[in-house]
């Protein structure tokens, strides 16, 4: 009993294996042919279906090297063109009628198909170039063409193979009919197969049986192009060759596509149509010359197509319209130009009652007489971060120059990747901002460096016997910058008529320093209750030294976290950019897909929040 099993078993299987394998080889099929009329990195494949359907982009799958190819295109009909190339020697005088009719059968058959129609005897002759003008192809193919001497075969195909080569076609056939050998051609038989082979256009020929004729030299163009011959052994045979011809020819479509292969590189081309037996497979090398290069648009280009230069186009014109009506209804004097010119000439009564009213109100405003420099509007702020700095710029022209960078950053990265990556140009408005409170920062610390010792060249001219505003003008003339000007500007506001507490009041906020403030604090008890200010001094600079070896101090013991915050800031940029040199291709799903994308904001976020949080964790105020 097991053995009758093990037989019924094995009988079943081998059945179906056979049956398998019998509805694999009734299956529908299709070849795959290099078209030939497309440059790298543009490729085109004609496919030979072994049953005439309807094919679709979405029914067909490419591959190269394994990876599929997107932006596949599917043409039925105006991708491969055929030249009819006919005979018109006086040895087609019996057969020229039927050979004609047979061109019309045929073309009627492919309306869609571009058509090309050349003759030749002793020299070719283009009776029609390619078209899909059906008026135009049945006025060339209504009569027959003037007979002459000679058979210049090989001429005429190279003159068919120019018509291939000048249209804008994926593939190019021709169908050859003759009835004779060549006699005469300057163009070698050798030469005419090597360049048709090598351009990929495939040739048909067709023999009409005559005492002279002889196949061999159309039997074997047709084997080196991948065409096919065929003997009419009548003049009636001619039209169901030239129907059979327009059967096989109608089942082909063309293949599009681009390459991303890198130049000088084997490609294995996979590809598989929906319905039909399992993938053919075809290869090719890319080119290795400059040519061979997959396109890409200049940068030029991209930043002229691009849908930001419009809009900053727009914003500029408003921009300048709006700072040009700005500045001419600007009817007050420029401010920052009067300070200047304050130090070097004399100012009348109403310039000096608005520059008292000026720093009063700075000094005022909220409605408190001591507010900090972090309490000043943004203008303010910026103005004096502008001073400081040694940038002559107004705020208002640097907000101007900020948003113009801003979007023409956006523009370069929009262009350059994508619009997703043109959100990035939000950096820039920081980055300058950033770069400015530096700067004046470094101004700041510089004048707090500084302080203790002008405030000893303050007290040594007070014990000298000099005013406390006389002293101030020592300090002006012994200091360095930024201190001279500051001094220079606090001695300027008390000649004016400006209390010196309070002008050294507002000099402590512009320079954010907790020390001057102890300096105008002890101007303001000298004002109200008199006593020896040197001696006053003395004690606030001991403070003031005491503190910054406190300030040294902490700076010393926090170096560590401060130089882990920027450690673990750059790491994941640094990686970024090894990743990068190592294997691009590796990170490419990271920049050109949305997922990766909004992972890569996110993770920027975070960076930031973190370097951020260390920041204010090692930035320790005494």
């Amino acid at each position: 009993m097991r053995l009758r099993g093990a037989v019924f078993a094995a009988l079943l299987i081998v059945a179906s294996i056979a049956t398998g394998s019998a509805l694999s080889a009734t299956a529908p099929g299709f070849t795959v042919i290099e078209g030939g009329g497309a440059l790298f990195p543009d490729r085109a494949y004609v496919v030979v279906l072994d049953q005439k359907r309807p094919v679709t982009s979405a029914g067909v799958r490419v591959s190269e090297n394994g990876q599929p190819v997107s932006g596949v295109t599917v043409d039925a009909g105006g991708g491969v063109g055929t030249v009819l190339l006919i005979d018109a020697s006086n040895s087609m005088k019996p057969s020229i009628d039927e050979a004609m009719a047979a061109a019309r059968q045929f073309a009627a058959r492919n309306p869609d198909t571009p058509l090309s129609v050349v003759t030749f005897n002793s020299k070719p002759r283009v009776v029609l170039p390619f078209t899909t003008d059906k008026k135009a192809i049945a006025q060339a193919l209504a009569t027959s063409p003037p007979l002459a001497e000679g058979t210049k075969i090989w001429d005429a195909l190279s003159a068919s193979q120019a018509q291939v080569r000048g249209a804008a076609l994926g593939a190019g056939r021709i169908i050859l009919l003759s009835d004779g050998d060549d006699v005469g051609s300057t163009i070698s038989k050798e030469t005419a197969t090597e360049t048709l082979a090598r351009e990929k256009v495939r040739v048909f020929t067709v023999g009409i049986a005559s005492p002279d004729f002889t196949p061999d030299d159309l039997e074997s163009v047709a084997d080196a192009t991948g065409g096919s011959y065929a003997l009419a052994s009548s003049r009636a045979a001619l039209q169901g060759i030239y129907r059979d011809l327009g059967s096989k020819l109608s089942k082909e479509f063309l293949l599009r596509y681009r390459s991303s292969a890198e130049p000088g590189t084997d490609v294995k081309v996979a590809v598989a149509v929906t319905g039909l037996s399992g993938p053919q497979t075809i290869s090719y090398t890319t080119p290795n010359i400059g040519s061979a290069v997959p396109y890409k648009p200049r940068f030029a280009d991209r930043l002229l197509q691009s849908w930001l230069l419009m809009v900053i186009m727009v914003l500029l014109i408003v921009g300048l319209l709006v700072y040009a009506v700005s500045k001419g209804l600007e009817l007050r004097r420029n401010r920052q130009l009067r300070r200047r010119l304050s130090q070097y000439v004399s100012l009348d009564e109403a310039d000096a009652a608005a520059r008292k009213d000026e720093v009063e109100s700075l000094l005022h405003q909220g409605g408190s007489a001591r507010l900090r420099f972090s309490d000043w509007d943004w203008t303010a702020r910026m103005e004096v971060d502008l001073e400081l700095a040694n940038i002559r710029r107004t705020p208002q022209s640097v907000a101007f120059f900020t948003a113009f960078l801003t979007l023409l950053v956006a523009l370069v990265l929009g262009a350059l990747l994508s619009p997703f990556w043109a959100l990035l140009g939000l950096v820039v408005p920081f980055a300058i901002r950033g770069a400015i409170s530096r700067r004046a920062r470094k101004s700041r610390d510089a004048f707090a460096d500084q302080l203790p010792d002008n405030l000893e060249v303050l007290g040594s001219a007070l014990r000298a016997g000099h005013s406390l505003v006389g002293a101030m003008a020592v300090v002006v003339d012994e200091s360095a910058q930024p201190s001279q000007d500051e001094f220079r500007r606090i001695v300027t506001d008390e000649q004016l008529g400006i209390p010196l507490d309070e002008t050294l009041e507002l000099t402590a906020r512009r320079m954010d320093s907790q020390d001057m403030e102890q300096v105008a604090v002890v101007a303001l008890l000298q004002r109200d209750a008199g006593g020896n200010m040197a001696e006053v001094l003395d004690r606030v600079i001991e403070n003031i030294r005491a503190r910054q070896e406190i300030l040294r101090l902490v700076r010393t013991l926090t170096a560590q976290g401060r130089l882990s915050r920027w450690i673990l800031s750059l790491l994941p940029v640094f990686v970024l950019l090894i990743l990068l040199l190592i294997n691009p291709d590796h990170l490419q799903p990271l920049f050109h897909r949305l997922a990766g994308q909004i992972a890569l904001v996110i993770a920027t976020i975070m960076v930031v929040i973190g370097s951020l949080v260390i920041d204010k964790i090692v930035k320790i105020k005494v």
